[in-house]
């Protein structure tokens, strides 16, 4: 199978250049691929690789209409008529519903096979827009496992690994750093000075998250996001060591089959929050907490692979290859859902 796969690369991070890869590292277990950073050379690089390519699976991670635009979404189309195009957006926000692309994006997709979410709330829209799509969730970058701490990673008791960028995380941070634990907060664009940057450095979130107790991740988003969770979840629990304690969001347990108490702990409020961490770092549960870290671990390792993304995308593949776009806003993936 020839794979044509196209993800979006910041140009302000080039340490995801050798980490980001999990996905094309799953697709070369079943193809050759073809990688086209279509954002450093432009969206004709990718109608350039199909017309000498010939893919017969194309994936790309579009999440706007530009530079990648319906015209372009026509021409791929035309270049390679009997390939299955598939397009994945990473992000949370409903693009069908987007004031300003949510037309342009829609018209984009109609050439596609299946668009791909992470947010499955967003899903009725698409397919209202006359748009395939199912949810499709990201897994772990397999840079993120096995790397153990070096004498200069801190051994912090809290962790928090993520960007700054709202006001609902800024609070998070800030109530975090009143408590009386060691507390490590890493990523951008926070108030208060972070102990570091770790954004696509797998490798190194993996030290820390290991040398840690505790990881703690947020659903900062007030808006329905059935099944949407960060990639950091997915990266503390396969890190290992550290007891993931997630606020709860719509979809860990009957989407993600991830069980509170069994893979990870969940919390409601800042008041469940700050109970559970005085719990689960009192030394006479550290038992309980290294029990839950390793189950929890062992489950994304086995469930939550790329490889099993892969999988997964195949088998949603065939369950739209015969659907009319609109009919069953319900279906998402049922094996999945």
């Amino acid at each position: 199978m020839r794979i044509l796969y196209a993800p979006i690369f910041e140009h302000d991070h080039k340490v995801q250049h050798a980490q980001k890869r999990g996905l094309r590292r799953a697709l070369q277990r079943i193809g050759i691929v073809r990688e086209i950073d279509y954002a450093a050379t432009g969206a004709n690089s990718i109608l350039e690789c199909a017309e000498s390519f010939q893919p017969d699976l194309v994936v790309t991670q579009c999440h706007y209409p530009e530079p990648f635009t319906p015209a372009h979404a026509a021409r791929l189309r035309t270049i390679v008529p009997s390939a299955r195009l598939v397009n994945w957006n990473g992000d949370i926000y409903n693009m069908a519903r987007h004031e300003k692309y949510g037309a342009d994006y829609c018209a984009m997709l109609r050439h596609f096979d299946l668009q791909t979410v992470v947010n499955a709330s967003t899903v009725p829209d698409y397919e209202a827009a006359g748009v395939r799509a199912a949810w499709w969730q990201i897994g772990y970058e397999p840079d993120g496992v096995g790397h153990e701490p070096q004498f200069e990673i801190p051994a912090h008791a809290v962790v928090f690994m993520g960007n700054g960028y709202s006001e609902h995380r800024q609070q998070l941070g800030t109530y975090l750093r009143s408590l009386p634990y060691d507390v490590g907060i890493y990523g951008d664009n926070w108030p208060q000075v972070a102990n570091g940057r770790t954004l696509y450095d797998f490798r190194q979130g993996c030290r820390i998250y290991r040398n840690a107790k505790i990881a703690v991740g947020d659903s900062q988003w007030k808006q329905a996001a059935r099944g949407f969770v960060s990639n950091r979840a997915f990266q503390a629990m396969a890190a290992g060591n550290c007891l993931m304690l997630h606020q709860w969001f719509e979809g860990c347990e009957d989407m993600l089959r991830l069980i509170d108490g069994k893979h990870l702990v969940l919390w409601r409020d800042q008041t469940d929050l700050s109970d559970k961490l005085a719990y689960y770092l009192d030394p006479a549960h550290e038992a309980e907490r290294t029990r839950i870290s390793r189950a929890g671990q062992l489950e994304v390792l086995r469930s939550h692979s790329f490889e099993q993304r892969v999988q997964q995308l195949f088998d949603l593949l065939a369950l739209h290859q015969n659907r009319v776009p609109g009919i069953d806003p319900s279906l998402i993936g049922a094996e999945y859902a």
